[in-house]
C-alpha cells in the first residue's frame, strides 16, 4: 500500500491552497497515491510567529510513519515542526520523506532524525523569500531561494528549477501551468534515492 501525501500551503494564500499546492493533488493521484490537503488559511506573520507550533501539532496527529509530505513556502516550516514533534513522541521508529516547494526555511535548517529525505525545489528568482532576511526573530529564510547549504547533506538534496529548463519560477511561479508541476513530478519520479 502506498503512503499517504500531504500538502500543506503556505502563509499569505486566501484560497486555502487552490493555486499553490493543491495543484499538485491530480500528478500525484494519476500515480495511485491518497491525497491530503491541510488548510490553515490566511495568517499574518504573527499569526506565522506564534501559530505554527499549534497548526504543526494538528498536522502531526494525522501523520502515519511512511508518508510523505510536501508543501510550499511556510507550509514547510509547519512539516519540519510537525516532523520535530513526531520524533519526539516516537524517536526513529518513524520515518518520512518530503518535497518542498521555495521553502521559507533558513538554509542550514536540521531536520528530525525521523526524515530520510527531503527534496528541495529553489531558485535564484525567489525575491520573497530573500525578504526574510530583514525578518528579525522570525523561523524564515532563504532556502528556496538557494538551497539547503548545512551538516545533512544525507538528507537534504536540492533542486533548482532552473537544471530542467524552468526559468523565472519566483516564489510561487512554478503552480501556474501544468507542465511545470508535470516536469517537477517526473524529475522527483528519475531520482533513485527517492522512490515516488
Amino acid at each position: 500500500m502506498k503512503p499517504t501525501i500531504h500538502l500543506v500551503h503556505g502563509f499569505n494564500v486566501r484560497d486555502k491552497g487552490a493555486g499553490t499546492t493543491d495543484t499538485l493533488r491530480p500528478y500525484f493521484e494519476a500515480l495511485k497515491y491518497t491525497v491530503v490537503e491541510h488548510d490553515f488559511g490566511f495568517r499574518f506573520l504573527l499569526g506565522v510567529r506564534f501559530g505554527n507550533a499549534k497548526r504543526a501539532q494538528q498536522l502531526a496527529s494525522k501523520l502515519t510513519s511512511g508518508d510523505i509530505l510536501v508543501g510550499h513556502s511556510d507550509g514547510c516550516n509547519i512539516i519540519t515542526q510537525a516532523l520535530w514533534q513526531r520524533y519526539r513522541q516516537h524517536g526513529r521508529r518513524e520515518s518520512y520523506r518530503c518535497i518542498f516547494f521555495n521553502p521559507a526555511l533558513n538554509r542550514n535548517t536540521e531536520q528530525a532524525a525521523n526524515v530520510r529525505k527531503v527534496l528541495v525545489f529553489a531558485t535564484p528568482t525567489d525575491r520573497i523569500v530573500w525578504l526574510s532576511r530583514y525578518l528579525l526573530i522570525h523561523p524564515w529564510g532563504q532556502m528556496g531561494r538557494l538551497g539547503y547549504r548545512g551538516p545533512q547533506m544525507d538528507v537534504y538534496r536540492n533542486i533548482f528549477y532552473e537544471t530542467f529548463f524552468l526559468h523565472d519560477m519566483q516564489h510561487s511561479n512554478i503552480f501556474a501551468k501544468p507542465h511545470r508541476i508535470q516536469r517537477c513530478v517526473n524529475h522527483i519520479r528519475t531520482l533513485p534515492d527517492f522512490d515516488l
